[in-house]
C-alpha cells in the first residue's frame, strides 16, 4: 500500500531486456510510456534471468518532491484547515511538474489509512491529468469511502469529480 511504502521508495519499475544479456542497464526508466531520467545514484538494479528474457527491477529512490503530498494524505488525523489543504495541493503540483503525471502514483491507497479531505484535494488538483496518473480513478473510490467513514459527505467533498 502506498502509505506503507518506506519514504525512500517511490516506485518499483520493471525494465525488460529481451537481448538475453541477463542485465538491464542505463539511467533511464520508462514508466507507462513516459521516459524520465534519474541520476545513477538514485537507481539500484536487481535482476534475475528467466529463459531468454532478463528483467531488472529498479527501485527508484524518492525525492522529497515525490512524497511530500503524502504527508497529510497518509495521516487520518491531519488538520484539514485551508493551510494544510493548500500545502497538499502545492505538493501535488510540484511532484507533477518535477516528473510528470505518469510518475505521480495513487495506486494502493486504502480508505482506512488516508485522510479523505486531503485525498479529495489531491484528486481535485490532479484532475487535469486523471487519465495519466496511475490509480487516479481507484483513488477516487477510496476517497469516497474514507470521507464517508470520517462523517464527511462524499458528494459534497468530491463535487464535480463524481
Amino acid at each position: 500500500m502506498l502509505c506503507d511504502l518506506p519514504p525512500e521508495i517511490q516506485a518499483i519499475c520493471i525494465v525488460q531486456n529481451t537481448t538475453g544479456s541477463g542485465f538491464a542497464s542505463g539511467k533511464n526508466i520508462v514508466s507507462r510510456g513516459t521516459q524520465a531520467s534519474y541520476p545513477p545514484s538514485t537507481i539500484s538494479f536487481g535482476s534475475f534471468y528467466q529463459g531468454s528474457l532478463s528483467r531488472a527491477a529498479a527501485w527508484v529512490q524518492s525525492e522529497p518532491v515525490m512524497v511530500a503530498w503524502r504527508k497529510h494524505v497518509c495521516d487520518v488525523a491531519a488538520s484539514v484547515d485551508v493551510d494544510a489543504l493548500t500545502e497538499t495541493a502545492e505538493a501535488v503540483l510540484d511532484a507533477i511538474q518535477a516528473h510528470g503525471p505518469a510518475l505521480f502514483n495513487l495506486q494502493g491507497l486504502q480508505a482506512v489509512a488516508v485522510n479523505g479531505e486531503h485525498l479529495a484535494t489531491v484528486l481535485r488538483t490532479s484532475f487535469t491529468w486523471r487519465d495519466q496518473v496511475p490509480g487516479w480513478h481507484e483513488a477516487l473510490r477510496v476517497a469516497e469511502v474514507a470521507l464517508a467513514q470520517a462523517g464527511v459527505d462524499p458528494e459534497d467533498a468530491l463535487f464535480g469529480l463524481i
